[in-house]
């Protein structure tokens, strides 16, 4: 647990190798608290702060940022329906969905030649990722269409960025890197 905030928890999750002790996973995030009816953050009650504050670190986990998005003339972009196997609990998207969008939306690009990896991808089903990050802002609902795009980094060909857009406001941010396969130990 990293901090506490005013609606928010951030908690960072590391997962390593017990006998090298290299790092194999990572995570970090921020928990907004959320009113189910109005939809808008809620400030985290003082019987939390008091039972569970103890246990938190004051470090902030730092978001990853994604500042410039091109226009959509310059990305590859599909329309997709959100459907009821698509939400969670809160009645949002789940992210898993988002995730899937994205990956889809790079996967067709490599298909149609739109981006080019600096390796060859035999398999495009199988997209070697090495990092992924996403950066949530909005949501979408049963019965929205969100508005898929994605686009590859102009200095690094094997970073791929997405948008998902709802209502137009971005829902979330997505950045993928993917690496070749030949010569990783698996």
């Amino acid at each position: 647990l990293s901090y506490l905030g005013s609606t928010s928890v951030s908690m960072k999750t590391i997962l390593k190798d017990c006998e090298t002790g290299q790092i194999l996973a990572s995570r970090e995030h921020v928990v907004v608290r959320v009113d189910l009816v109005n939809r808008t953050p809620v400030k985290i009650p003082d019987w939390f702060r008091q039972a569970y504050g103890q246990y938190f670190a004051l470090e902030k986990v730092r978001l990853w940022q994604l500042d410039e998005i091109p226009q959509k003339n310059e990305m590859h972009v599909h329309q997709k329906e959100i459907t009821k196997a698509m939400i969670d609990y809160n009645e949002h998207t789940n992210y898993v969905f988002y995730i899937k969008m994205a990956i889809e939306c790079i996967i067709d690009s490599l298909r149609q030649k739109h981006f080019k990896l600096t390796f060859v991808l035999d398999d495009f089903d199988r997209l070697p990722i090495s990092k992924l990050q996403l950066q949530f802002q909005n949501e979408s609902r049963f019965g929205d269409l969100v508005e898929v795009g994605c686009w590859q980094d102009k200095s690094d060909r094997d970073i791929m960025y997405s948008v998902i857009s709802c209502r137009e406001k971005i829902c979330v941010k997505i950045k993928v890197e993917v690496h070749s396969l030949i010569g990783a130990n698996l």
